[in-house]
């Protein structure tokens, strides 16, 4: 069995990834800021300390799909798929199977550029397969109000 682990998360953390808590369905801020009050923010040491296990939470994340859909991060609403830096490369590998229709593939890494993969993680795109484990919530699950 799969477990959520911090070699999942850290990629996101300075970009404000949200979680749920599994016990109570409190959505956090994961950051890896300290702060003296939580509101709403846990820090790294406490959500992998004493506080929160990782066991204990589900990061909130876009699967692949999305990328040929309208998505809105930080107030800015865009396709990904139809981005410069994305849709350039998307086409350059178009012939290498690493595209096939709308199924974007990204198990091959040596083959993506890295600046592609940090995009996709900023922009909290599943590039782990955590929401097929189970170890992640599905972003078009959640209601508008939870979102």
């Amino acid at each position: 069995m799969d477990k959520l682990e911090l070699k999942h998360v850290a990629p996101y953390l300075p970009y404000g990834l949200i979680a749920i808590n599994i016990d109570n369905d409190v959505k956090y801020e994961v950051s890896v800021y300290q702060t003296a009050s939580l509101q709403g923010k846990l820090p790294v040491d406490m959500l992998f300390g004493s506080v929160l296990q990782p066991t204990d939470f589900k990061p909130i994340l876009r699967p692949l799909l999305d990328l040929t859909k309208e998505i809105e991060h930080n107030g800015e609403k865009f396709v990904p798929y139809n981005t410069e830096m994305l849709s350039n490369f998307m086409l350059s590998v178009k012939g290498m199977d690493c595209l096939c229709e709308y199924n974007f593939d990204i198990s091959n890494y040596t083959n993506m550029r890295y600046y592609i993969i940090q995009m996709l993680i900023k922009w909290h795109f599943d590039v782990f397969g955590l929401i097929e484990k189970g170890l992640a919530i599905d972003m078009n699950t959640l209601t508008t109000k939870d979102k």
